[in-house]
């Protein structure tokens, strides 16, 4: 079960860092759009947290993408 936790969680940092880099935020910038902490922030993005759906509803509002893209997991091609 843990590993299965895991690996959402890793999907969920992949996808963060990959939107605010692509949208050219800081963690700090990010922070204020979704009014999650910029520590929390850089927690999830390294995989070291289990964010919560409320937690991900604010970062995806913040980031202005659906929820569902921040737990989808997508080949790179």
């Amino acid at each position: 079960m843990k590993e299965n936790a895991d690996y959402v969680c890793g999907i969920i940092a992949h996808n963060l860092k990959n939107f605010r880099e692509k949208q050219k935020l800081s963690m700090d910038q990010l922070a204020a759009l979704s009014g999650v902490s910029k520590s929390m922030l850089g927690q999830i993005e390294r995989g070291l947290v289990n964010p919560t759906v409320s937690v991900l509803a604010r970062i995806a509002g913040g980031l202005h993408v659906p929820i569902e893209q921040l737990v989808e997991c997508r080949e790179e091609t």
